[in-house]
């Protein structure tokens, strides 16, 4: 029982920690597409993020249809280089 507490535990920490690498990533993004003139323009679709969504996620690649687009799992629409890994944590 221990082992298997102890395992979950790592498990469970190694999610948060892969959550904060990604949050980190995306916000020295944003803070790039900033430096660039870029910022609030989706790195998918080339669209403006609408304000409400930048005011909520400051940090967002995607506007909202390419953001619901990459939560269902379609990548399809989504273009390189801005390849994500939906599966990840």
């Amino acid at each position: 029982m221990d082992q298997t507490g102890r395992s979950a535990e790592r498990d469970f920490a190694i999610l948060g920690l892969n959550r904060r690498s990604e949050l980190l990533r995306n916000i020295q993004t944003a803070l790039r597409c900033i430096e660039e003139g870029t910022f609030g323009i989706c790195t998918s679709c080339d669209e403006a993020i609408g304000r409400n969504r930048l005011v909520a996620v400051s940090w967002t690649p995607f506007c909202i249809r390419c953001q619901e687009a990459v939560d269902r799992g379609d990548t399809r629409m989504i273009e390189p280089p801005y390849q994500l890994d939906v599966h990840a944590a």
